[in-house]
């Protein structure tokens, strides 16, 4: 008996070693989208166990990711059943599976009450919120933060499974017991990228409640990830991978969102409306990529919350700042300096506060040698402050500012143009409940638009636009549901053209009114519908002087206006969508809306280069615009590589013109000199992208075509946008090492569209041009390569962190034109011709001017944490 028992000991004793060192043999898998019975005969391959479970109670078919290079076995079971909600255990050389809940048998049949999970989801080194965050639970996709990190869903009583996760950040994940109302504050860790990362994706998430078709989003990881010009990050710049947004020409970041006019476009940054977001006439955004948080752009369904915008909102979001210690930021590059100041402002984990400045250096050393003679600069600075008043109330400011100047050396007709944004919010979020939020938001914003003609004068020509607002909103958390009730108050003040301060066009005021309604209901996991109405009043008020016309557009009178409502516009704007999720991952889309827009921007140029503009109210001489847009598509998301499918009509009505043989400048009656059309657009856009592991990719196409008609003019004849541009391709990737990120991006559209003679005859030995219809010629098409290497210098960057980027802008010296002229060569006779063969008949040549070649550029980082 002594010697059977030594014998057991013995082979146990060797048997626990055996094990042991199994389980810490080296597990590596990399497995997309795969049966889970697949993904367990590999590991069992590998480390020796075998795995016994319930087929009834875990699904040996449903589809998992595991990618796992040399790691313990128990980690590798570990992040699988974290991310499946399994739970395991290991008996001699068996792996037992389980659910990680079972309901254990009960008697009485009681119906399990509801409890509310809410909280904020924040950066555990700042402290800083993350807006766009996505809760779990048990799986299933809960909820996304708002735009102040704020989550709020309910559960039914028991345990439970939470997880938070945000891009670029690990994920947060803990077991739960819900027997009353629980609130957490997930803390997210910021990911390095040299993690070797375990992704195990199943697909049984509900992504109605995060559907790309409704909205993109970008927060400050994607925002960072390519250089733009000169070697500078760029907010706009980013949105380049959005299919629908057309931009108008080389470097430009001017953008046309699905065949809307570039006015339509709202930008807001932190609940403010920008009048003009971009330095260097369109090469630069006018907010920095480091003041940035989170960018939300709405092409299809615009929400209630945004009354006023007509083809699309890009909602800007700037850093809350740390709360916990200071931060330094420096980027410095020969033509754009960047500084960000950041950390606790009046208390420590109670209040916080963000400074970022840039100013440009040499931005001449962009152009040809023949373009000297212009002399551009700019700045922007914006700063915020929060703090934390309670648990129940939170108050921050912002602040933005950006300035802009151009001038040329030479006496031409301009001579100087600036231009400036000033821009100021307060916002207080006050919660009544963990289910209702009130957010009231008080914002001032100014843009001034300054043109100085010949140096040997003093005349100035300026515009003015300046709005004030106050907007409530309450959110009702019912999960899954949410309703939004809200009311926003706004007045503007115009003052469109004066010289030296002599108003030849008279000033005007406006007021407006916007009650709304919207909401998000769930019907089970399969379908969701989103409804809004928004109810707005915009009125014309004195004083002022108000000129009248007749039909012909010809003066009669004017009359002097006092202290009152002289004339206002009613609407009603619905809206509707309605998502269905065919298959896990897989959602179609439909919506509908009308909006109305009550601003119009009078310019006398069709692109980013213009002389004057000026923005004008809708009155009874100018009708708002109003937009009807239809959209359906299809989506996949939540896996290794998302897809997206969409396609879009839109109807706008009353957009302006000027009419032919214009008088612009110095013109009083200059609203005689309007017309008024409706336009169609309709496209298809195709997206493509990839944001998991170490090699990432975006692919964006849109085909589309913007026509428009002006029925007093050109025959009530069709006629192509001056921004019709069919075709627009992007690519993006980018491949990140340990310390060393390389990408490329590349870009091809079809040309912009101009107006170009028909023809010329004789008056006097000069050659005169005939215009038939409007942006009748296309330029050539367009086509640029960037390539970058982001490297950072430090192998272990603990309080400090610096890096070096070197990209090239344009690497294959394209010269893509920007606009093009008939340039006339002077003669032997002494007279100017257009150039062409001067023995026979003058041909028509067109010269194409372009302003950027190939551009190395090298810029340097330094962040102090």
């Amino acid at each position: 008996m002594r010697k059977v028992l030594f014998i057991i000991i013995i082979a146990l004793t060797c048997l626990f070693p055996l094990q042991a060192q199994k389980q810490n043999d080296k597990i590596f898998i990399i497995l997309h989208s795969r049966p889970l019975h697949q993904i367990l005969d590999s590991i069992s391959a590998q480390s020796g166990y075998y795995f016994v479970y319930n087929p009834k109670q875990i699904n040996p078919n449903q589809k998992v990711t595991l990618i796992a290079r040399h790691l313990p076995l128990k980690l590798v079971l570990d992040k699988l059943s974290d991310n499946l909600n399994l739970t395991y255990s290991i008996v001699a050389r068996q792996i037992i599976l389980k659910p990680a809940h079972q309901n254990k048998p009960t008697t009485a049949i009681t119906k399990p009450r509801l409890y509310t999970i809410y909280g904020y989801v924040t950066d555990s080194s700042t402290g800083e919120n993350l807006i766009g965050a996505t809760i779990f639970i048990d799986g299933q996709l809960a909820a996304i933060t708002d735009e102040t990190g704020y989550f709020s869903t309910t559960c039914k009583t028991g345990k439970h499974y939470f997880k938070a996760s945000y891009t670029g950040y690990k994920t947060f994940s803990r077991p739960i017991h819900i027997k009353s109302n629980l609130k957490i504050n997930p803390k997210l860790v910021p990911a390095p990228l040299s993690l070797d990362i375990i992704v195990v994706t199943a697909q049984n998430n509900n992504q109605l409640h995060n559907n790309a078709l409704e909205y993109q989003n970008y927060n400050r990881q994607l925002i960072l990830r390519n250089p733009g010009l000169g070697g500078s990050f760029d907010a706009l710049k980013s949105l380049q991978a959005i299919a629908g947004l057309s931009f108008y020409g080389d470097g430009s970041l001017i953008f046309h969102l699905r065949g809307g006019l570039r006015s339509q476009n709202q930008i807001l940054i932190d609940d403010t409306q920008i009048f003009n977001p971009v330095h260097l006439l369109g090469f630069f955004s006018a907010v920095s990529p480091y003041a940035i948080s989170d960018i939300k752009i709405y092409k299809n369904l615009i929400p209630v919350q945004y009354p006023g915008a007509s083809a699309g909102v890009v909602d800007i979001k700037l850093r809350d700042g740390d709360y916990n210690k200071v931060q330094v930021l420096l980027n410095l590059d020969p033509i754009l300096n960047s500084y960000m100041f950041s950390g606790p402002a009046l208390k420590k984990h109670k209040s916080s506060f963000l400074m970022t400045l840039r100013h440009s250096n040499y931005l001449n050393v962009f152009y040809d040698n023949k373009q000297s003679l212009l002399k551009i600069g700019f700045l922007d600075f914006q700063t915020k402050l929060n703090l934390k008043l309670s648990q129940k109330n939170k108050i921050s400011t912002s602040f933005f500012l950006s300035a802009d100047k151009l001038a040329l050396t030479r006496k031409f007709i301009a001579s100087n143009i600036w231009w400036n944004n000033l821009a100021s919010t307060i916002r207080w979020t006050h919660f009544f409940s963990n289910q209702t939020v009130l957010k009231t938001v008080f914002s001032t914003s100014n843009y001034s638009y300054y043109l100085k003609f010949q140096p040997d004068t003093t005349n100035i020509f300026n515009s003015l636009i300046f709005k004030t607002g106050l907007k409530t909103d309450l959110v009702i958390f019912k999960s899954p549901d949410i309703w939004r009730l809200g009311m926003k108050l706004n007045y503007y003040y115009f003052n469109p053209a004066n010289i030296n301060k002599y108003a030849y066009l008279p000033s005007q005021n406006a007021l407006e009114n916007s009650f709304y309604l919207g909401n998000e209901l769930y019907f089970g996991q399969k379908l969701k519908i989103t409804t809004g109405i928004d109810l707005r009043f915009f009125a014309n008020v004195g004083p002022t002087y108000l000129n009248y016309y007749n039909a012909l557009h010809q003066y009669i009178t004017t009359d002097t206006i006092g202290r009152k409502i002289y004339n206002y516009f009613i609407n009603i704007s619905p809206r509707f969508e309605a998502s269905y999720k065919l298959f896990p991952k897989w959602i179609i889309s439909a919506s509908y809306g009308k909006y109305v827009q009550y601003l119009q921007l009078i310019s006398n140029s069709i692109s980013p280069f213009t002389t004057v503009e000026a923005w004008l109210p809708s009155n009874p001489s100018i009708p708002p615009i109003t937009t009807w847009q239809f959209a359906a598509g299809i989506n996949k998301s939540g896996g290794i590589v998302n897809f997206s499918l969409e396609a879009y009509y839109k109807h706008i009505n009353n957009f302006v013109v000027f009419s032919n043989f214009s008088s612009l400048l110095f013109n009083p009656y200059i609203e005689s000199q309007l017309r008024f059309g409706y336009g169609i657009s309709s496209g298809i856009e195709f997206s493509l992208n990839k944001s998991q592991g170490k090699f990432n990719f975006w692919l964006a196409y849109s085909y589309s075509r913007t026509f428009f008609n002006v029925p007093e003019l050109w025959q009530n004849i069709w006629y192509p946008a001056n921004y019709d541009k069919p075709h627009n391709f992007y690519f993006n990737s980018s491949y990140n090492f340990s310390r060393l990120q390389l990408g490329m991006v590349y870009i091809f559209t079809s040309g912009n569209r101009f107006t170009a003679p028909i023809g010329f005859y004789d008056i006097l030995d000069h050659k005169v041009p005939v215009y038939g219809l409007p942006n009748n010629a296309q330029m050539p098409y367009y086509s640029r390569l960037d390539v970058f290497l982001k490297y950072r210098l430090n192998r272990k960057p603990k309080k400090w962190s610096h890096y070096l980027t070197l990209s090239v802008f344009n690497v294959l010296n394209r010269k893509n034109p920007v606009l093009v002229s008939f340039n006339k060569v002077q003669g032997q006779d002494g007279f100017f011709y257009v150039p062409g063969n001067y023995i026979y008949d003058y041909q028509i040549t067109p010269s194409f001017y372009y302003l950027f070649k190939m551009i190395p550029m090298i810029s340097y980082t330094i962040k102090f944490n």
